[in-house]
């Protein structure tokens, strides 16, 4: 576990350079840094006995961070000549507009969901009474959706960006912005999924370091709310699949524990439970650590049909095209020991679409998107504050 020791330091170390060097709290190369650092040192001091990392994966991952920053550098630092498009101005308050965009999705996704669980799984009873069945509907693979369920889904996250934007705008109704985080655990529930509320709470957390207006201790204050509550939803989720037997097989069966957690607690409930959500968190290092432990993998360049898989899916049932070359990410095959996960990060995506040199350059790519949109962000918060003073 050394490499994954070193390099969980060496980012932490980082974050904190850039958070001396550029003098902000929300700076996203530092919030980037910061929480892959401390996923790295969880990974490391994990019960669970997982993959150590060999040179090649603390290489790749090294080289992924590196030109993410420089890709960020030159993003923040370049300049670009002022748009002459007009914008428009729209008189209907955008806080209502929001709003109604909000609430008609969600409760057009609940009741979709709803729906189709009945024709499925059961009546709503069955559900309330055994929500494992949920989980066991929603992984098998036996729920047609439909086009238009489909469509709706795709703007999940969009609405999330857009309740940040409103959270960090300077409108009265700001609270608003929080109503798709209501929403989206309100559909995952009928899902009884994690991966967008995990997602999205992350998500909220980082630009955090927006609104903290620079001040650290607000900064830590929200993200430890924020953690906490995502840590409560995932831990309730985890309580509940259970029952099905699915995660004592995930847990009990394909961990391996470490030679210092006590043998009299290990079937415990409560502890495989969290030793499940530990293993949720660190699975995706655990699964490309595995994937690149003997060396540089050769793959098969797919160009994208792996990375933008979901796109693509969705983009193949709007004009009903059937092919097998755009996969899924879950069609990876699954790992079982030392851990169980089927997860291999974005790593690992980008270097099957295009190989080492290709990942490294995608990585500029994200860098130099992330440090030109912050340097917007930071030119536009300058114009508004200066505006006030004035």
């Amino acid at each position: 576990m050394f490499y994954s020791f070193l390099l969980g330091v060496i980012l932490l170390l980082a974050a904190f350079i850039v958070r001396k060097t550029m003098a902000r709290v929300g700076t996203p190369i530092m919030l980037i840094y910061a929480s892959w650092g401390t996923l790295f040192l969880l990974y490391t001091c994990s019960p669970i006995l997982l993959t150590s990392f060999s040179i090649y994966t603390f290489l790749l991952f090294a080289f992924g961070f590196l030109a993410l920053y420089f890709g960020f550098l030159l993003g923040k630092n370049m300049k670009t000549k002022k748009s002459r498009i007009k914008r428009l101005s729209i008189k209907v308050n955008p806080s209502v507009l929001f709003t109604v965009f909000v609430v008609s999705l969600y409760l057009a996704l609940i009741i979709m969901r709803i729906k189709l669980l009945q024709s499925n799984v059961g009546d709503i009873a069955d559900l309330i009474n055994s929500p494992f069945l949920i989980r066991e509907a929603s992984t098998s693979g036996t729920l047609s959706k439909s086009l238009i369920m489909a469509l709706l889904e795709g703007l999940i996250l969009p609405s999330v960006l857009l309740g940040i934007i409103l959270i960090y705008s300077e409108n009265k109704n700001w609270r608003l912005g929080f109503l798709p985080l209501i929403g989206m655990i309100a559909v995952q529930l009928t899902t009884m999924s994690r991966g967008l509320i995990l997602s999205s709470l992350i998500i909220y957390t980082c630009f955090l370091g927006l609104r903290s207006n620079n001040k650290l201790g607000y900064f830590i204050k929200r993200a430890i709310i924020f953690s906490v509550a995502a840590l409560l939803i995932l831990q309730i989720i985890f309580l509940i699949r259970p029952r099905s037997g699915q995660a004592l097989r995930y847990a009990e069966k394909s961990v391996a524990f470490r030679p210092w957690v006590p043998y009299e607690i290990r079937n415990n409930e409560l502890l495989l439970s969290t030793i499940t959500l530990i293993n949720y968190a660190t699975c995706g290092v655990h699964g490309f650590a595995h994937y690149s432990k003997d060396g540089l993998p050769e793959v098969d360049y797919s160009f994208g049909a792996v990375s933008f898989s979901g796109f693509l899916n969705m983009l193949y049932s709007v004009f009903n095209i059937k092919t097998d070359t755009f996969h899924a990410l879950h069609s990876y095959d699954v790992i079982y020991y030392p851990s169980y996960t089927v997860v291999f990060t974005f790593f690992r995506q980008l270097y099957d679409d295009f190989g080492l040199i290709g990942m490294i350059l995608m990585h500029l790519v994200w860098g130099y998107l992330i440090g030109k949109t912050y340097n917007k962000y930071l030119k536009r918060n300058y114009i508004r504050k200066k505006g006030k003073i004035s």
